[in-house]
């Protein structure tokens, strides 16, 4: 089946999911460089780091100063809402650790590494799960970490809901003393769950831990049907006008990569591999001609539109959601103090009545503006409906 150009938007959102620490090499009054590389890092968030320093960024942090010629110092804030505004935005930090890829708010190094969500499964159910289209998961207790007010931005949670799969069992994202990051990977352990889906690093991390063998299989990089992300890329990021101190992190990293590997693997993160390199804006149809007997379709091309949305910071779970819904693809993300900013391309055709949806969702307080932007391939499920939807069309007469 020839593969039908589709026209994109892209759209402005903001919400940074991941856990990042935050490093700094200080000056004095005077602007002479400290002694020490200042980390920012949250003091309760393993495996990333915590006040005992017993995190894989702590570690990786050190390495970092150690190429460097300087000990390391922590300044600690909890990962939670305002975290960059509190950190580097106030100067008590210039270097974040662990910031996904594509952040447009620093400047980044390459990255260092990436890995993928998890399914966490108990090796004697042999359940040998690889697919979120596995029939099976319709009749499994599935746990999955939970995002925001009305827990409707798990990326797990998009993707099943659009298979029709729900009766979620929820785990916080965020810690306290009550709910600890291990608890979804225990559950499975102990039989509350089937299945949990985990952030790659907390999924190896805990499940190290576990007196009964459990199996990771990673999910793909990318749902198909949601084009909701699951692997991700993690760089270490400066204010854009440190460039200098970017450069010094990079050659550090370099120097240090067999020995960061090696921490990794210390730890049980599931490695995945490079991501591929960002298509250019032109495409190529690879996909040849049609096969014969295949109805035409007359309209061969799909746009995508360039789209902004600002919204404050409450709402970005509804909004986010509501982006996927629409099969729109997160391509940058940015705070701007109490709002959030992120970028996506978003078909053309799922952007009628997008002004309604906005208001409603957010309750007249987000804003947004959309321009063309590009084509790509319509996906294969979309032509089947295109096509099917024409065929029972009776044909025009001539």
């Amino acid at each position: 089946m020839k593969r039908i150009p589709a026209r994109f938007a892209r759209v402005l959102l903001l919400c940074l999911l991941f856990p990042a620490a935050a490093l700094v090499i200080g000056a004095s009054a005077a602007g002479e460089e400290s002694k020490a590389l200042r980390v920012c890092a949250d003091p309760d968030n393993l495996p990333f780091s915590d006040r005992q320093e017993q995190g894989f960024e702590n570690r990786i942090a050190a390495l970092v100063a150690e190429d460097m010629g300087v000990p390391v110092s922590y300044f600690w804030w909890p990962h939670r809402r305002g975290f960059l505004r509190n950190t580097i935005r106030a100067n008590e930090c210039d270097v974040l650790m662990g910031v996904p890829e594509g952040m447009d708010a620093v400047l980044a190094t390459r990255p260092y590494y990436r890995s993928a969500f998890q399914f966490v499964t108990r090796v004697d159910r042999d359940l040998d799960l690889g697919s979120l289209d596995d029939p099976r998961l319709r009749q499994l207790k599935i746990g999955v970490n939970m995002i925001g007010y009305e827990y409707n931005n798990s990326p797990a949670a998009r993707a099943l809901g659009a298979r029709g799969i729900v009766g979620l069992v929820g785990f916080p994202t965020f810690y306290n003393e009550e709910n600890r990051p291990a608890g979804i990977v225990e559950a499975v352990t102990e039989g509350k769950i089937d299945v949990a889906i985990v952030w790659g690093p907390v999924a190896g991390y805990f499940a190290k831990q576990q007196e009964v063998p459990l199996a990771l299989a990673p999910l793909p990089d990318v749902d198909v049907r949601t084009r909701t992300p699951f692997a991700f890329s993690f760089v270490v990021g400066v204010r854009k006008s440190e460039k200098a101190l970017a450069e010094r992190i990079q050659q550090a990293l370099d120097h240090k990569q067999e020995d960061i590997q090696k921490i990794l693997r210390e730890y049980g993160v599931p490695i995945g591999a490079p991501a591929a390199a960002p298509r250019g804006r032109k495409h190529t149809d690879a996909a040849g001609p049609a096969p014969a007997g295949t109805l035409a379709v007359a309209s061969h091309e799909e746009q995508h539109a360039d789209n902004l949305l600002a919204t404050p910071d409450e709402y970005q779970g509804d909004l986010l959601g509501d982006i996927n819904r629409r099969r729109g693809k997160i391509v940058n993300i940015e705070a701007k103090d109490t709002s959030t900013v992120l970028s996506a391309e978003v078909p053309l055709a799922e952007m009628f009545g997008y002004a309604t949806a906005i208001r409603s969702l957010s309750k007249g307080r987000a804003a947004y503006s959309m321009e063309p932007f590009r084509f790509e391939p319509v996906p294969a499920n979309i032509v089947t409906t295109i096509l099917d939807s024409a065929k029972a069309k009776p044909a025009a007469r001539a």
